[in-house]
């Protein structure tokens, strides 16, 4: 049976909303550093890097919004690998202790949005209805066998 999920239209609606905040982060990231980039004792690509991550990963989401919307696979495991890959350079920011930075604000957006881009690839149903209360998904078999009837 083919599942319906509403979960694909929320995504690319939060894509939207993700693209945007962190847009505005790159722009207010370039903002900040634009004048220490004429500093030799500062590393160009430690002080860009931010800001271009902000940039490519919110011009990646804003670009799979139709595919994400039209439930293509391929376009939600892209959006996750980057909102993972986004999150994981971000919590390394965080860990290393980069002061006054909005560093777990980004975390936490690209991290919630990575979360319902893997739900949707793991097979989790939103809204569910009735017909598929009745019926199981394939992919719980995959996952636990003994389930399996």
């Amino acid at each position: 049976t083919k599942y319906s999920t509403g979960l694909y239209r929320l995504a690319a609606v939060s894509s939207v909303a993700v693209g945007a905040l962190l847009l505005a982060g790159a722009f207010g990231h370039f903002a900040a550093v634009w004048d220490r980039l004429t500093d030799a004792t500062v590393s160009r690509l430690a002080l860009l890097t931010p800001g271009v991550l902000l940039t490519l990963t919110g011009i990646l989401n804003f670009v799979l919004v139709p595919t994400v919307w039209q439930a293509r696979h391929w376009a939600t495991v892209v959006a996750l690998i980057a909102n993972t890959l986004a999150a994981g350079y971000f919590a390394l920011l965080l860990y290393s202790g980069v002061a006054d930075h909005p560093i777990g604000l980004f975390l936490s957006i690209t991290g919630a949005h990575a979360l319902m881009l893997l739900s949707i690839n793991l097979g989790l149903i939103w809204p569910i209805s009735t017909a598929d209360l009745n019926s199981r998904s394939p992919l719980a078999d995959q996952v636990i066998p003994s389930l399996a009837v």
